[in-house]
């Protein structure tokens, strides 16, 4: 009544199409129809209410009928969800604004690793070039080093490449043909430089009944491998660190 603006004897000559502007009669009887035939015992309405001052403002109505007396009545209780609706755009808004966030920081990692992976391509490129024109030892071991860690910080990049890919629902699993043992060869030689850092031995040790042909996704696959190798060698004081397939 107070929120109306009117007094109780001014709400009891008001009807629900009179305070719901929303409804003429024929929408309100079809809204209230399962209470009337039976099919519900309450309905639950959101809707607006008019104030006397013409204004209006949204309310959340709970419906049941009722006896009083010889007459059957709607019982209606009203609550008043402007603020709940405030809260719910405001809600909205930063979910929005969250989401418009992640796109371009999705945007943003895309386009700095496809920059950063141009010039690395590049570095591998011109390093695998001068390998082929090397012939001290010390000078080719070097030249390899290089590309090993060009390598995996181009895989770094893919992997972040995949991050983004992923958040957006884009990443694509391959089913391919490859070699295990060759794959986990490569990612031991690739983190040779980060053990010999801390003086650790690495090794792969690969089992016979490991079959030489599988079917997997070999980019995730050489991903998770770097992976497990990387947090073995960060967390081995000492000794040596095998990989080991069987």
């Amino acid at each position: 009544r107070e929120n109306l603006g009117c007094t109780m004897d001014e709400l009891s000559r008001l009807t629900p199409v009179d305070l719901n502007p929303e409804y003429t009669r024929e929408t309100f009887w079809e809204a209230v129809s399962p209470l009337l035939d039976g099919t519900k015992e309450c309905i639950e309405l959101r809707t607006t209410h008019r104030r006397r001052d013409g204004s209006e403002y949204p309310i959340e109505m709970h419906l049941e009928t009722s006896i009083l007396g010889d007459a059957s009545v709607f019982v209606a209780t009203v609550g008043d969800i402007t603020e709940r609706r405030k809260r719910d755009e405001e809600l909205r808004d930063s979910r929005a604004r969250a989401l418009a966030a992640d796109r371009a920081k999705t945007e943003f990692l895309a386009n700095m690793s496809h920059e950063i992976r141009t010039p690395m391509t590049a570095i591998l490129g011109f390093t695998g070039i001068l390998l082929g024109s090397l012939s001290k030892e010390r000078d080719i071991d070097l030249a390899q080093t290089i590309r090993r860690n060009g390598e995996h910080l181009l895989q770094l990049i893919n992997n972040i490449l995949d991050l983004s890919k992923l958040e957006v629902g884009k990443l694509k699993v391959e089913q391919l043909a490859c070699d295990p043992g060759r794959i986990s060869s490569e990612v031991v030689s690739l983190m040779q430089l980060r053990a010999k850092t801390k003086s650790l031995k690495l090794s792969v040790d690969v089992d016979a009944l490991v079959p030489e042909t599988i079917y997997t996704d070999p980019t995730r696959l050489r991903q998770i491998l770097i992976n497990i190798v990387g947090n073995a060698i960060k967390f081995t004081g000492r000794g040596e660190v095998v990989v080991e397939f069987g």
